[in-house]
Protein backbone atom coordinates (compact mmCIF):
# COMPACT_ATOMS: atom_id res chain seq x y z
CA UNK A 1 0.00 0.00 0.00
CA UNK A 2 1.27 3.62 -0.82
CA UNK A 3 1.28 6.21 1.09
CA UNK A 4 -0.18 9.22 -0.72
CA UNK A 5 -1.22 12.55 0.70
CA UNK A 6 -3.58 11.77 3.11
CA UNK A 7 -6.54 13.94 4.41
CA UNK A 8 -8.83 13.90 6.88
CA UNK A 9 -12.54 15.36 6.78
CA UNK A 10 -14.94 15.93 10.38
CA UNK A 11 -18.67 15.03 9.08
CA UNK A 12 -19.36 16.81 12.94
CA UNK A 13 -21.73 14.82 15.25
CA UNK A 14 -24.64 12.55 14.19
CA UNK A 15 -28.11 12.56 15.59
CA UNK A 16 -27.18 10.17 18.69
CA UNK A 17 -24.22 12.58 19.66
CA UNK A 18 -21.04 10.26 17.90
CA UNK A 19 -18.74 12.34 15.89
CA UNK A 20 -17.94 10.58 12.70
CA UNK A 21 -14.32 11.16 10.57
CA UNK A 22 -13.01 9.44 7.50
CA UNK A 23 -9.47 9.51 6.59
CA UNK A 24 -7.53 8.29 3.46
CA UNK A 25 -5.05 6.24 5.10
CA UNK A 26 -2.85 5.13 1.50
CA UNK A 27 -3.88 3.64 -1.54
CA UNK A 28 -3.58 0.60 -3.40
CA UNK A 29 -4.46 -1.24 -6.90
CA UNK A 30 -7.53 -3.18 -7.54
CA UNK A 31 -6.44 -6.97 -7.47
CA UNK A 32 -8.92 -7.37 -10.91
CA UNK A 33 -8.68 -4.17 -13.05
CA UNK A 34 -5.33 -2.52 -11.39
CA UNK A 35 -7.09 0.90 -11.05
CA UNK A 36 -6.37 3.11 -8.12
CA UNK A 37 -8.54 2.68 -4.85
CA UNK A 38 -8.54 4.78 -1.93
CA UNK A 39 -8.67 3.32 1.34
CA UNK A 40 -10.53 5.15 3.82
CA UNK A 41 -11.19 4.78 7.70
CA UNK A 42 -14.05 5.85 9.53
CA UNK A 43 -14.49 6.58 13.43
CA UNK A 44 -14.78 3.19 15.58
CA UNK A 45 -13.94 4.22 18.90
CA UNK A 46 -15.52 7.05 20.58
CA UNK A 47 -14.45 8.80 24.02
CA UNK A 48 -17.48 10.56 25.79
CA UNK A 49 -16.94 14.02 26.19
CA UNK A 50 -17.70 16.47 29.13
CA UNK A 51 -20.69 17.68 27.03
CA UNK A 52 -22.20 14.26 26.99
CA UNK A 53 -21.44 13.97 23.20
CA UNK A 54 -19.56 10.85 21.65
CA UNK A 55 -15.76 12.35 20.29
CA UNK A 56 -13.71 10.74 18.07
CA UNK A 57 -11.17 8.68 19.77
CA UNK A 58 -9.89 5.91 17.06
CA UNK A 59 -10.08 4.51 13.82
CA UNK A 60 -11.22 1.54 11.84
CA UNK A 61 -9.75 -0.35 9.33
CA UNK A 62 -8.84 1.35 6.15
CA UNK A 63 -11.06 -0.04 3.75
CA UNK A 64 -12.21 0.65 -0.14
CA UNK A 65 -14.32 -0.89 -3.03
CA UNK A 66 -13.64 -1.55 -6.70
CA UNK A 67 -14.81 -4.96 -9.69
CA UNK A 68 -17.04 -6.19 -6.38
CA UNK A 69 -13.90 -6.89 -4.17
CA UNK A 70 -13.86 -5.12 -0.71
CA UNK A 71 -9.91 -4.40 0.07
CA UNK A 72 -9.17 -3.99 3.77
CA UNK A 73 -5.98 -2.67 4.92
CA UNK A 74 -6.02 -4.20 8.86
CA UNK A 75 -3.93 -5.23 11.86
CA UNK A 76 -2.91 -8.01 10.18
CA UNK A 77 -2.68 -7.51 6.54
CA UNK A 78 -4.36 -6.16 3.58
CA UNK A 79 -6.71 -8.36 2.56
CA UNK A 80 -9.75 -8.61 -0.15
CA UNK A 81 -13.00 -10.38 -0.35
CA UNK A 82 -15.08 -11.15 -3.38
CA UNK A 83 -18.66 -9.13 -2.41
CA UNK A 84 -20.22 -11.48 -4.89
CA UNK A 85 -20.77 -14.11 -2.75
CA UNK A 86 -24.00 -16.16 -3.66
CA UNK A 87 -25.00 -17.45 -0.19
CA UNK A 88 -26.45 -15.83 2.65
CA UNK A 89 -24.19 -16.22 5.24
CA UNK A 90 -22.40 -13.09 6.92
CA UNK A 91 -18.85 -14.33 5.78
CA UNK A 92 -17.32 -13.09 3.12
CA UNK A 93 -15.06 -14.92 0.48
CA UNK A 94 -11.41 -13.89 0.45
CA UNK A 95 -10.21 -13.57 -3.02
CA UNK A 96 -6.53 -13.38 -4.26
CA UNK A 97 -4.49 -10.28 -3.71
CA UNK A 98 -2.44 -9.23 -6.56
CA UNK A 99 -0.49 -7.01 -5.05
CA UNK A 100 0.29 -3.54 -4.18
CA UNK A 101 -0.19 -0.76 -6.44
Amino acid sequence: MSQPDSWEKNHGFDETGHERRQKRMGVVACPVCRSTVDLIADTEEWTQGDDGRWQHNQYGPAQGVCCDRLIVDSFDGCKVYDLRAEDDTDEWVPAEYGGEG
